[in-house]
């Protein structure tokens, strides 16, 4: 299995074997023993789960949808993006909506995503025709 081939975490295992290739890998927390990937990993980082982010997702078809947190994250745990808010060296809080503006600004194809969204999300795929 070469890197370029990588398609299952098994994978990854495999490749970390041979060439201790793996470096930073994150699995939710509280989830019971770490699997062989996490045990392979150089840096560790708990994820959160579904409820303690907030956000946009964009599903298979192309519909963009905001939502907020639901719940805090264990102590200790950040959500993803205010890691990497923090790895870009952003100041202040993680701002979700700050983000999806400003990947409005820079693609086309999520210009949409500019302003408030509303509650039932937008077709990404409508915006485009225009």
């Amino acid at each position: 299995m070469t890197p370029n081939r990588i398609q299952h975490a098994e994978d990854l295992v495999s490749i970390g074997r041979a060439t201790e290739a793996i470096a930073m890998v994150q699995q939710a927390a509280g989830q019971g023993d770490p699997s062989a990937l996490m045990r392979l990993a150089t840096w560790r980082l708990p994820a959160v789960g579904f409820a303690e982010r907030a956000g946009t997702w964009v599903n298979v078809a192309h519909h963009a949808q905001s939502f907020r947190q639901a719940i805090r994250p264990p102590a200790g745990v950040w959500p993803e993006g205010r890691l990497f808010w923090n790895m870009l060296g952003r100041r202040g809080l993680y701002d979700p909506a700050a983000v999806r503006q400003q990947i409005a600004s820079s693609s086309p194809s999520f210009s949409a995503l500019g302003g408030e969204l509303p509650a039932t999300g937008v077709d990404l795929r409508l915006h485009q025709l225009a």
